[in-house]
């Protein structure tokens, strides 16, 4: 019996398969959020600062039209619950000034539902989790529909150098 291989979509040839193609994404998404970050603090002027902010979510749209990843890395810079314990709040560092994570209180996350729900499978992943486990991850950014992609922090300027994208998780182990 002869066996066919099909191509699987993330392969790209001499790019070492799926994993690899992942973590070129991830890699390349940390460059467009370093480089607005770099052109960000070289100005003083706030104008300046949300037209680079601009520029980034254009990027980082092209990079991921449908802001889903998969199988990136990243490791648990907080693991905690809402007030009541009735929800888990993630956020993982991909570099040291990037962070992914679900919103930390139910009112900020009414419309985009990122807080993994106490009765999840993912919850009880996360329970066996501490600060620093380096773990691999899947999910979706969330879209805003000001900015482009969702960012939680209060200035511009911080959410250029120091940004923490709103993310819903869908998978995570650790590694």
């Amino acid at each position: 019996m002869v066996q066919l291989a099909v191509p699987c979509p993330l392969d790209r040839p001499g790019q070492g398969g799926p994993r690899q193609a992942q973590a070129d994404q991830q890699d390349r998404f940390i460059k467009v959020v370093e480089d607005a970050a770099g052109k960000a603090e070289d100005t003083d002027n706030e104008l300046q600062v949300v037209k680079i902010r601009h520029e980034r979510t254009a990027n980082i749209r092209k990079l991921l039209p449908s802001l889903h990843v998969r199988d990136w890395t990243g490791t648990v810079d907080d693991v905690s619950t809402t007030l009541g314990g009735d929800s888990a709040v993630l956020t993982l560092s991909l570099t040291d000034d990037i962070k992914v994570g679900t919103w930390n209180n139910g009112l900020s996350d009414f419309e985009d539902h990122t807080l993994i729900d106490v009765d999840s499978p993912l919850y009880d992943k996360l329970a066996d989790l501490s600060n620093g486990d380096d773990v691999t991850f899947s999910g979706k950014f969330v879209r805003d529909p000001d900015s482009g992609i969702g960012e939680q922090s209060l200035m511009d300027i911080s959410g250029m150098t120091t940004p923490t994208f709103t993310f819903k998780f869908t998978s995570l182990k650790k590694n």
